[in-house]
């Protein structure tokens, strides 16, 4: 099993980004592009009325991807699930076995898919360079 901060890890990470978000309106031919219609994806679906995105109170933006990406409507994972559920989809980028697949729950799994994501995929910096614009 590789590390979530790994440069196979990382590099696993975005080949899943890229082969994951093809067949969207936009077909990106890189990571940093998939992370571009992941990070506006979320903040269209997030924001309110004034142009902003609803926190909870003490969430940061991780966070929101995060729940965003776990369940809420156009989800990253509405996406994903149709590849495989998040277990089999982490277990892919990970490199795990079926042994260290079977100890993270479906959640579990989604969350630091997630995680990954914001942190190593590059969602983070595409939201805050979108966002700032909007």
């Amino acid at each position: 099993m590789l590390k979530t901060n790994s440069k196979k890890a990382i590099q696993n990470l975005k080949a899943a980004m890229v082969a994951y978000c093809s067949g969207w309106d936009e077909d990106p031919k890189t990571a940093e592009e998939a992370a571009f219609i992941m990070a506006h994806d979320f903040i269209e679906a997030t924001k309110g009325p004034s142009g902003k995105i609803y926190l909870e109170p003490k969430q940061c933006y991780q966070e929101a991807f995060t729940e965003w990406g776990r369940g809420l409507t156009n989800s990253i994972f509405d996406h994903l699930f149709y590849f495989g559920d998040a277990k089999r989809i982490l277990a892919l980028v990970l490199e795990e076995t079926e042994q260290e697949a079977a100890k993270f729950s479906e959640d579990q799994a989604a969350v630091k898919f997630c995680a990954m994501m914001w942190i190593h995929g590059g969602v983070s910096e595409a939201f805050y360079k979108l966002y700032k614009g909007w």
